[in-house]
């Protein structure tokens, strides 16, 4: 591969292109903000009070949680739930997104992305990282039912990149879903395990998830994709 660059490479979204922790901790701060109303000392309490939560209990649950307003039990975990969901995020690609992206756009090598998760929540997320500038192609499984490890999602990726999926590099994180689907299409695949402070908690890795190299870094991943170092 390193002889013969790919003609596409597929990103994973969540602790691939940015830290999934830090949408989480938007969102809670959304969520507080959204709690406590115009009231700035209230607000800075309530993060607080939630941040302090999420360190003793866990992130599971963190809604049920939270004691609704006198009269306001129906639906209160929905509510909040939407505007986690729904909130602008304070999020950022890491520092070796840019260089990758600018390096294969050099090389004339076309950029996706396969994304789990809710479509109004992970464009959010898109939006916010200024990625759809910069790609070629966005699929988000929950716009068309199929989650990974299902290879539809990729095969219509490499569709919108105009290439075969043969063609084609998937660099992701997630070794309980990611792999599955590129192998049975015969599409390269880089484990990008990051070594990150805090994460979001996955499944055991699948047997069927043997990735063909592990990287800690896009920097790496430059180098089994394009070769030499520029």
């Amino acid at each position: 591969m390193t002889h013969v660059p790919p003609r596409a490479v597929i990103f994973d979204l969540d602790d691939t292109l940015y830290a999934e922790w830090s949408y989480f901790e938007s969102g809670l701060g959304a969520v507080a903000d959204f709690i406590a109303g115009p009231d700035s000392g209230r607000r800075t309490a309530w993060r607080e009070r939630l941040s302090a939560d999420v360190g003793q209990n866990g992130r599971a649950g963190v809604f049920q949680r939270i004691p609704p307003p006198s009269g306001r039990g129906e639906g209160w975990v929905a509510t909040l739930l939407h505007v986690y969901r729904t909130h602008h995020p304070t999020i950022s690609t890491f520092p070796d997104v840019a260089p990758f992206l600018q390096r294969a756009r050099r090389d004339g090598i076309r950029l996706g992305l396969v994304t789990d998760g809710k479509s109004l929540v992970q464009r959010r997320k898109i939006d916010a990282l200024d990625l759809a500038s910069r790609l070629d192609a966005v699929v988000c499984t929950d716009d068309i039912d199929l989650p990974k490890p299902a290879v539809e999602p990729f095969l219509a990726a490499a569709a919108l990149l105009g290439v075969g999926a043969d063609a084609c590099v998937y660099v992701a994180d997630d070794p309980s879903k990611d792999f599955i689907g590129p192998h049975r299409l015969g599409m390269g695949v880089i484990h990008l395990r990051r070594p990150l402070p805090r994460t979001i908690a996955k499944p055991a890795p699948s047997p069927e998830a043997e990735a063909m190299r592990m990287v800690t870094s896009l920097a790496e991943a430059a180098e089994l994709i394009f070769g030499e170092s520029p």
